[in-house]
């Protein structure tokens, strides 16, 4: 007995790959070596929050066995094929599933009900696709060591006075090729925040050169007010780092890239901020009672306090906590008419990167696209996922990336990996060519083409140190790792 589907074969599944809420699939399965009169098989469907349905299969002329599944709403829906093979005395059971690992392809029996599923993708296209994003090509800019401008020694100088801090302070680092390394005290936090002078001017004097290249997209790491140089540390929301420059300076630089077709992304990091900041307010550097203060600040619900008086902070980094989504403080930050989103789209960003996306709610990331879409309907929102985000698994829940009510897509680390992973000799091609085809059967045509296609990132190592045979840098004394370089 034979019994063959493969999803990727529009004779067995047509249409290919995700399709969008509304339409059918023609599904079937080619039974070989089996008497038709004592074979039944049916198509079992699992959809999260509705359950399971089963559908028959029809036997045709040529003895293929096929049905319509209908797709009525933005969903991801989960297939396989239950088989009952009539014998006089008995009837066996299998079951027709997805390759063990995989969510597509050629199908492989089991003869046991819980098997791996073929996976369907049904999404709401968007009413005005950000083709200049699909088009596009996207250059990351680390704010503080990009570049410089005449005036970086003078601004940063009067940040220091104008803007003190009394948490971890910042020193300037006037030679800009000494290598980045972290100022630790005894007990391993930071002593001091280097400071290089990179600036929103910098990058603006710099577009002419970036348009040559061919760049139609500048991707920013965050440019709001933080303690760190990495500002992953939010301390104000609603200011540029003033190190950085002014909210005129950003203004300044979307018009002018504008001018030279370049669009503008910024880094949204909402799911923790800085202990330093205007809504936590650990060391009273700001004048109003920030979260830390106690039950009275306004800011106590937009944190997750314990009872003894311990908070949730980002991977248990103390000077990160975590926010809470689900505080309507919170949400009017983001998303409010004159939240962050609002405010710095109107000011000239094109589109949002999401920081941590698997560590947002849903319903945050619905709102901030609503307020996105609502200000420039050609937008674009980006999260970060760093494995297949169509069927992402978070903290024990599946999530709905690519549906259509949230991201458009998502960094796509694992092409990513797939490149390394070929370049290094680890997969042979055919597994390279499988991954990049299991992308393609699982993301919306509009989301493959909106993937932020990387080799390399902040998060991630150079390439050329990767291809260039560089040492893990977790194995690597901190110390070392800013002076490392390839011979």
């Amino acid at each position: 007995m034979n019994f063959i589907h493969n999803s990727r074969d529009i004779a067995y599944r047509f249409p290919f790959g995700a399709v969008k809420a509304g339409s059918a699939v023609e599904l079937s399965v080619r039974a070989e070596d089996v008497p038709a009169h004592a074979l039944a098989i049916d198509l079992r469907v699992w959809v999260d929050g509705r359950g399971e349905t089963i559908v028959p299969l029809e036997r045709r002329a040529d003895g293929i066995f096929t049905c319509t599944l209908l797709c009525p709403e933005p969903a991801l829906m989960w297939y396989r094929f239950n088989i009952a093979v009539e014998a006089p005395d008995s009837t066996r059971r299998l079951y027709l599933g997805a390759p063990e690992g995989k969510t597509g392809g050629v199908g492989q029996v089991y003869t046991y009900p819980d098997c791996p599923s073929f996976q369907i993708t049904v999404f709401q296209p968007r009413k005005l696709r950000p083709t200049w994003y699909e088009q596009g090509m996207v250059y990351q800019i680390f704010p503080d060591r990009y570049r410089r401008d005449p005036a970086w020694r003078e601004r940063c100088e009067r940040a220091l006075v104008e803007h003190p801090t009394k948490g971890v302070p910042r020193r300037i680092v006037e030679d800009w090729n000494e290598p980045p390394v972290y100022d630790r005290n005894e007990d391993g936090s930071i002593a001091s925040w280097d400071m290089y002078g990179g600036s929103l001017k910098g990058i603006t004097a710099d577009l002419d050169r970036l348009a040559e290249m061919g760049f139609t997209v500048l991707y920013l790491n965050p440019i709001f007010a933080a303690a760190s140089n990495h500002r992953y540390d939010t301390a104000d929301y609603l200011k540029i780092d003033p190190m950085l420059g002014t909210e005129e300076d950003f203004r300044e630089l979307c018009r002018e890239a504008e001018a030279r077709g370049i669009s503008i992304i910024l880094d949204g990091v909402f799911n923790h901020t800085g202990d330093d900041s205007v809504y936590f307010n650990r060391y009273g550097t700001y004048p109003e009672p920030g979260a830390w203060a106690g039950e009275d600040s306004p800011w106590r619900d937009a944190y997750r306090f314990n009872a003894d008086g311990s908070y949730a902070c980002w991977w248990g980094i103390g000077n990160m906590p975590d926010l809470n989504l689900t505080s309507p403080t919170v949400r009017k930050l983001i998303a409010g008419e004159h939240g962050v989103i609002r405010h710095w789209t109107q000011a000239g960003a094109r589109g949002w990167r999401l920081d941590v996306a698997d560590e947002l709610t849903e319903q945050i990331i619905t709102d901030i696209r609503d307020v996105l879409l609502d200000e420039k309907p050609d937008a674009v929102l980006i999260g970060e996922v760093w494995e297949d985000a169509s069927n992402k698994i978070s903290y024990g829940m599946p999530r709905h990336y690519l549906l259509g009510y949230e991201l458009d897509a998502a960094m796509n680390y694992p092409f990513r990996s797939m490149v390394l992973d070929f370049l290094l000799d680890a997969i042979p091609a055919a597994e390279a060519a499988d991954r990049i085809e299991a992308l393609a059967e699982n993301y919306p045509p509009e989301a493959l083409r909106c993937s932020l296609n990387l080799l390399g990132s902040h998060d991630r190592p150079r390439i050329a140190s990767v291809l260039g045979g560089g040492p893990d840098e977790s194995q690597l004394p901190e110390e070392e790792r800013g002076r490392w370089r390839l011979s």
